[in-house]
């Protein structure tokens, strides 16, 4: 496991304790942008934030070797992420940029059953991003990569993992199963983890989170990973399948097992041409009714 992921998911395992202790439920958002080695160009500064609203990073340098970028991105039900370099006139970037973003919350399963203890669960997780890694002057032997790493624990770490070299090859790991869509360098669908059994009536720690990368050596060379706000629970179906009878909720974003995503548009006031087509409406319809009395009498 890589340091970032190890560190963090060494704090979910301690927060996870604490929780199922105290019974105290609560949404937490992290983010990270930085460099993958100690070194860095221009303001390649490494950010961090974590708190229980939305999280929102970016880093961005660049000197004559070449330029660095990284977002992160977490909401309740949402982290995005996205990291890119290119290299100009040297052999290499000095550095590679990474983004990790994080969401996590405590669950809770109920069953209608009195006498059940745990439920069977899997988790329905939507996905869409691009892979892009490019290879500059075709007389050096080097290139770009680029990579993401999606998982999501409950009582389990499940991984999603796709890595794009600039001649085409492409590593996918995923205990995942696809539903619909695609996976490979422009991964976009529905995916479905293995199912997980989870004890009813406490809460369950949950977690999504994702860490995509990039590097390029050689003039000319590129990658990018974009995964901007795409990986996330879906809307208008279940999160989790689950059994008859049992139902999950935490918060008001999952409730009965349906995500209220809190990035939606919200339905709004109508603008000023809809009022007038509104009220032109009422206003045939009104003369039309009269013409109707008249005849009538």
């Amino acid at each position: 496991m890589r340091p970032i992921l190890k560190r963090l998911a060494t704090a979910a395992i301690a927060t996870a304790t604490l929780a199922g202790a105290s019974g105290v439920a609560a949404a937490t958002m992290t983010g990270f942008v930085g460099v993958s080695t100690s070194g860095s160009i221009g303001d390649c500064i490494p950010k961090t934030e974590t708190k229980s609203a939305a999280v929102s990073l970016a880093m961005s340098c660049g000197d004559r070797f070449g330029v660095l970028s990284a977002t992160a991105f977490a909401e309740a039900g949402h982290v995005g992420a996205t990291a890119g370099a290119a290299t100009f006139g040297g052999t290499s970037t000095p550095a590679a940029p990474v983004a990790h973003a994080t969401y996590s919350d405590f669950l809770i399963f109920t069953s209608s059953d009195p006498n059940a203890t745990e439920a069977e669960v899997s988790v329905n997780i939507l996905v869409d991003g691009v892979l892009n890694a490019a290879r500059g002057d075709p007389s050096v032997f080097t290139g770009g990569s680029a990579a993401f790493d999606a998982f999501v624990v409950l009582t389990g770490r499940l991984d999603l993992e796709e890595r794009l070299n600039d001649d085409g090859s492409l590593f996918v790991h995923s205990n995942f199963g696809l539903v619909s869509g695609v996976l490979g360098p422009a991964p976009h669908g529905l995916v479905r983890s293995p199912t997980l059994f989870v004890p009813l009536n406490q809460p369950i720690f949950f977690e999504m989170g994702l860490e995509v990368g990039g590097g390029s050596v050689g003039p000319g060379a590129s990658a990018r990973s974009d995964f901007g706000h795409t990986f996330a629970l879906p809307t208008g179906m279940d999160v989790f399948n689950l059994a008859d009878g049992v139902t999950v909720n935490a918060g008001d974003y999952l409730v009965n097992n349906r995500y209220f995503d809190p990035l939606a548009a919200p339905a709004g006031v109508p603008e000023a041409a809809s009022w007038l087509l509104m009220i032109a409406g009422f206003g045939l319809a009104g003369a039309a009714l009269r013409r109707r009395r008249v005849a009538a009498a």
